[in-house]
């Protein structure tokens, strides 16, 4: 299974990296662009496409990606595809001329000041459209057709990329001109692959099997609403208690720090499909277990990465009003990781208990909001660095002890805690004995980095051998279109 896992995943990781290099793009050209003010507007109006896409239409593409799998014939997958595509347009059709009649009030709750309304009715269209994208890639995935899934995410990163950041320098209004791009980027990437799968989506919906998707799916609605909520409550709060510039400063921050899931992105395309096909094999569980191992290995060094260089990167750019962003991502790094490293655990998917899984994302939702009013509050961005880092720690321990009564993943915990103690100590043995900038800096830092990757060698966490045989061979002869397809 992990020779697999590491094929698919360098099929989806490959693919993800490259649309988070175009993100990386616009990371260093937006805030050259947009004040602080205007890149928080645009953060907000983000968040709330997140939250609008798990709510609206009910996480039907999960109901899809749960019965898709386990369809027994072609027709049976087309045919819960195409209810669930339909479903989709229907309930974003719906928000979106919910959205523009309340527009008004809605941008003076979001962004409080009615000045952004033209912005927020064009981000509506961006946000419709992004959910569609969403379940495009979900349906690639699950009809194992990588090549459609790479070839619709790069058009999406390179078409918002271009076509945003370009209107964004010739609009009389630059956040207009970024809104309008995403926009049309999301069209281009919604239109070509709707095209692509039109055998599959443009069926009749079959409300006998759209009604079993939404049983399965509705129940997880609360449980990915929390998980947005644990995820984006430090950025609520600070729009509530401190200015939209507050939140442009944080979430730059964030979006550097987001880079570090580029170690998780191909894994989380990959491993659902895998885990639901391959769950019950006796040697599922360990495999599973030396896989999050090397994860955490790897990710302790990207994050050391990320954290310890953000200081000299946001200074590089030279962009006035976001040089506090810097010693956030050493804290904010770590924090989005584990928001996403619930996929190690996958007791809850595989035993369907979505009901206790909504329990456990809304105790964690919970801390998150109450962390983050009293932290924020007390240290400002700080505070809300520290509230991320505490909200995502305490949402991934709760997950995996309450998922692991269900389906248990074996793991070494002592050698991981010995791991990241030492390569944590590395990284602020150099964060404290330097001075930002200066050639010194960047040495002591590079080798702090490199000794967590040597140590993860040295450890036993990451099985380089295996891994540099299995990339070998996908690289050789191509990732399988199908897991159930040995290399």
């Amino acid at each position: 299974m992990i020779r697999t896992l590491i094929s698919h995943s360098l099929v989806y990781g490959l693919t993800n990296i490259a649309a988070r290099g175009a993100l990386l793009v616009s990371l260093l050209v937006l805030p050259m662009i947009l004040p602080p003010t205007d890149y928080g507007a645009l953060a907000m109006l983000a968040l709330a496409g997140n939250l609008a896409s798990v709510i609206v239409p009910l996480q039907v593409s999960q109901g899809l990606a749960r019965h898709h799998a386990a369809a027994a014939t072609p027709a049976e997958k087309n045919s819960y595809s195409s209810s669930a595509w339909w479903f989709t347009i229907a309930a974003q059709l719906v928000f979106l001329a919910a959205g523009q009649a309340f527009a008004g009030w809605a941008t003076e709750r979001i962004l409080g000041d009615r000045a952004y309304v033209p912005v927020f009715r064009i981000a509506l269209f961006a946000m419709v459209l992004n959910s569609l994208f969403f379940l495009l890639q979900t349906q690639f995935r699950w009809a194992f057709r990588p090549g459609g899934f790479v070839a619709l995410s790069l058009i999406y990163s390179l078409a918002t990329l271009g076509l945003s950041i370009g209107l964004a320098l010739v609009w009389p209004v630059p956040l207009v001109g970024v809104v309008i791009g995403q926009a049309l980027g999301a069209g281009a990437a919604v239109g070509w692959g709707a095209l692509r799968l039109r055998r599959e989506l443009f069926g009749r919906i079959d409300w006998r099997r759209l009604r079993g998707m939404l049983r399965f799916a509705a129940p997880l609605v609360p449980s990915a609403l929390c998980a947005a909520l644990i995820a984006y409550g430090p950025r609520i709060v600070l729009n509530d208690v401190g200015t939209l510039a507050d939140v442009g400063v944080f979430a730059f921050a964030s979006q550097i720090a987001t880079i570090a899931t580029l170690a998780i992105l191909g894994l989380q395309a990959a491993m659902t499909p895998l885990i639901t096909l391959h769950h019950a094999d006796p040697e599922t569980p360990a495999a599973l277990g030396r896989v999050f191992q090397a994860f955490c290995a790897v990710a302790v060094a990207v994050c050391l990465l990320l954290g310890l260089f953000a200081a000299e990167a946001v200074g590089w750019l030279r962009s006035s009003g976001y040089g506090a962003a810097g010693p956030l991502v050493l804290v904010l790094a770590p924090a989005v990781l584990l928001a996403e490293m619930y996929i190690f655990a996958p007791g809850f998917w595989i035993a369907k208990r979505t009901g206790l899984q909504a329990a456990v994302c809304a105790a964690a939702a919970a801390f998150a909001l109450a962390s983050a009013y009293l932290l924020i509050r007390a240290f400002g961005l700080t505070g809300a660095a520290a509230a991320s880092l505490a909200s995502s720690g305490v949402f991934f321990t709760l997950w995996w002890a309450v998922a692991a009564r269900f389906y248990s993943v074996p793991v070494r915990w002592g050698r991981l805690a010995i791991y990241t103690g030492l390569a944590g100590a590395a990284g602020a043995a150099a964060l404290l004995l330097t001075t930002p900038g200066t050639l010194w800096a960047v040495l002591i830092k590079a080798a702090a980095v490199g000794f967590a990757g040597l140590l993860a060698v040295l450890t036993g966490l990451v099985p380089w051998r295996e891994g540099v045989v299995a990339a070998y061979t996908s690289l050789r002869r191509g990732a399988p279109l199908h897991p159930g397809v040995p290399n």
